[in-house]
């Protein structure tokens, strides 16, 4: 299987986080890849029901702009 990632928007590491008591930007991204490499991994904080120009970007320190990662199961 093969995942093509265009923008943060569409990434399977990216990370939401939704606080519905919030008052103003309610969701927070973060990229879990850049987090497990002690990196600089803030997307971008938004309105939930106003996403689409938080998200269509790609982080410039992005792994995927660099390498191919493979994730597999391993024992």
């Amino acid at each position: 299987m093969e995942i093509k990632v265009n923008s943060c928007k569409n990434c399977i590491f990216r990370d939401s986080d939704f606080d519905p008591d919030c008052v103003g930007e309610d969701t927070y991204d973060t990229c879990s890849l850049l987090r497990h490499r002690n990196e600089e991994y803030f997307i971008a904080a938004y309105n939930s029901w106003d996403e689409k120009e938080a998200l269509k970007t790609i982080l410039p320190n992005c792994p995927l702009l660099k390498e191919n990662i493979i994730v597999s199961y391993g024992n």
